[in-house]
């Protein structure tokens, strides 16, 4: 590992000296190359000094170099030597082609690379997208279902109350009609009692009896009307109470006690 490591870092160190040295060379070249009436010769050296930093070329010095060349061919152009400034501006038009190329190349694949990273997310924000939107139809459809099921179950609800309200009224009706009769009878029986009572037929004390007992009777009656719209239950157990007071007086009256 610790190999690694060491070949790495010795590499980039080159590599940052090389291009040091490069970019040192490049300068001079650049600045020789300027010299007013240079000679042919010293042209020619300067092209064969340019080619090993052409061939590592180094991103950062693409505009130095260019210059170079096209410097160097106008300086061939100003010695009358045009074939060969003619052959080093070929060079500058095919390097600058070239590096225009590599630039134009790089843009459109930065370019491309964009669009399909964006066609990426706009396919994940459209799937996205669809799946809300199926989730919020299921919802929906969920929601109206359950608002018909809601609907239906109420109206059987209402409809079940108004039956079942509808039997108790029925039966409290039945009731009451059938309490007021067996009141009205036993009024009539008392009254014929009374009757009796009245004309001598029965001694005082069983006078004073039968008034005591109509007095309970009548008491029986105000709590069985107070308890019409209470109790229904208990109205049936307190005529049958009274029912059998009435058996009770019946024997009494037959027996003369």
């Amino acid at each position: 590992m610790k190999l690694v490591k060491y070949t790495l870092l010795s590499f980039a160190l080159s590599f940052a000296l090389f291009s040091h040295a490069n970019e040192s060379e490049l300068k001079n070249i650049l600045s020789d190359a300027k010299t007013v009436y240079i000679k042919p010769e010293a042209l020619d050296r300067l092209i064969i000094r340019l080619r090993p930093i052409e061939e590592n070329l180094n991103p950062d010095l693409e505009t130095d170099i260019l210059e170079a060349y096209k410097v160097i061919s106008d300086q061939y152009a100003a010695n009358h030597h045009y074939s060969q400034a003619l052959d080093v501006f070929k060079k500058y038009i095919q390097l600058k082609d070239f590096i225009s190329g590599r630039d134009y190349l790089l843009a459109i694949k930065f370019r491309q690379d964009s669009v399909k990273e964006l066609r990426t997310a706009l396919g994940a924000e459209i799937m996205n997208l669809k799946n809300e939107a199926e989730m919020l139809q299921i919802d929906n459809d969920y929601l109206v279902s359950k608002k018909q099921n809601f609907k239906k179950y109420f109206s059987f609800i209402i409809i079940t109350l108004s039956a079942i309200f509808a039997l108790m009224l029925t039966s409290f009706a039945v009731k009451y009609f059938k309490l007021h009769s067996q009141i009205n009878e036993f009024r009539d029986a008392i009254k014929n009692l009374h009757g009796v009572a009245t004309l001598g037929s029965l001694s005082q004390g069983f006078i004073s009896n039968t008034n005591e007992k109509i007095n309970q009777l009548e008491e029986m009656l105000e709590q069985l009307k107070n308890d019409v719209s209470h109790s229904p239950g208990k109205i049936d157990q307190m005529l049958t109470g009274m029912k059998n007071e009435l058996k009770d007086f019946s024997k009494k009256l037959g027996t003369g006690v």
